[in-house]
């Protein structure tokens, strides 16, 4: 008890995979809706890895991401962070402006 754990980047990184890519896209699938739109780009600082996710009210597409592509905003941190960010695990200290995207994004995340 009281230890701290780390999580590896890759897993985290994984992690972050995972809700962009799986549980984003269930979402909207079944039928629910995103309030925040636009294009997010999320950068994992500690692997290099980004992913550019496209949100309507309706519909989520997740690819890999190019450095210096169009995006409304960015989100990046290292992958631990991260990770635990959206799966409601813990919360990332942003500025409020910044907040609502993670927090859009972690929606996606199963429940519990």
């Amino acid at each position: 008890m009281g230890q701290s754990l780390t999580i590896p980047a890759d897993v985290a990184a994984d992690g972050v995979d995972e809700i962009l890519a799986v549980h984003l896209a269930a979402r909207a699938r079944d039928g629910r809706r995103f309030t925040c739109t636009g294009r997010i780009e999320v950068h994992i600082t500690d692997t290099g890895d980004r992913w550019l996710v496209e949100l309507t009210a309706a519909t989520v597409h997740t690819r890999a991401a190019a450095p210096g592509e169009p995006r409304d905003t960015q989100t990046a941190a290292t992958a631990e962070g991260l990770d635990l960010d959206l799966w409601g695990r813990t919360r990332l200290n942003l500025d409020p402006h910044q907040r609502h995207w993670p927090d859009q994004l972690a929606a996606g995340a199963p429940a519990g």
